[in-house]
């Protein structure tokens, strides 16, 4: 792993490959490494491939300030920069679509082709500002029980319903052991104020909208409104719950080969 420095901050980032930049964007209490790991694998053989921990993620630094969509997306794109990246795709999942909406917006010389999975554009409706208050609660308070959570609704039911008990007891150990807590706490403080509407308007990009239909995080209408939203906008299904990357990876790598082809 490298380090991109960005004002205060400095940015934990893997690169490999070569070829035209792709960069892909993690989402709230995830990380480069379990979110993109596979994929990165993929398209590495034909691209540059730069997965960035922005903050709350991995050993990324910075002066633990409230986070605000503008920190996130600078990060991503100094990381880009320091990788050598004048111009590159991105995909981002979950709270990575909207870094991904507002870089495309913001630096559209910058950026390509964009892929949203499991994507939104604010979380004002009441089942989101819900949820993401219980979350911000249990990270604070019982950190243990949100890594339970998260495998609970990240995947679909049917995919968790058929984890042997010592795999689920191993994942969860997993996802307690290596998150930030107190990280993953600031971005769901940023998730409860998010709000990238203007962005996704302001869009010009080809964009590839990935919903999942299983998604009890940011339901699949999340999606459906982003298409609705994009000017130059693909849709596409996958039978997965919110980590549809890591459920059904041979799909995902399917439809996004297809697109950026």
């Amino acid at each position: 792993m490298s380090f991109a420095p960005y004002k205060n901050c400095q940015i934990e980032y893997s690169v490999t490959g070569k070829g035209k930049g792709l960069v892909l964007v993690h989402g709230t209490g995830q990380s480069a490494e379990n979110t993109w790991t596979e994929v990165a694998k993929h398209f590495s053989s034909k691209r540059t491939v730069v997965c960035p921990n922005y903050s709350g993620s991995g050993r990324t630094q910075d002066s633990n300030e409230p986070l605000t969509i503008e920190l996130l997306a600078e990060q991503v794109l100094a990381t880009a920069e320091h990788a050598g990246l004048q111009q590159f795709d991105i995909a981002g999942h979950s709270l990575g679509t909207c870094v991904a909406m507002y870089l495309a917006a913001n630096y559209p010389d910058r950026v390509g082709k964009v892929i949203l999975l499991a994507g939104f554009t604010s979380t004002e409706d009441a089942r989101s500002q819900l949820q993401f208050r219980m979350w911000k609660e249990m990270a604070e308070t019982n950190p243990k029980l949100l890594a339970e959570t998260f495998l609970f609704t990240a995947f679909s039911p049917a995919f968790v319903a058929g984890m042997p008990d010592c795999a689920v007891k191993d994942t969860v150990e997993a996802i307690f052991t290596t998150t930030d807590w107190k990280g993953t706490a600031r971005q769901i403080d940023l998730d409860l104020r998010i709000n990238v509407m203007k962005e996704a308007r302001a869009m010009q990009q080809e964009t590839l909208v990935v919903g999942c239909v299983h998604d009890y995080i940011i339901p699949i209408a999340h999606s459906k409104e982003l298409m609705k939203v994009i000017s130059n906008a693909q849709y596409a299904e996958m039978e997965t719950g919110h980590g549809g990357c890591v459920e059904n990876l041979e799909q995902f790598i399917s439809i996004v080969d297809g697109f950026l082809a």
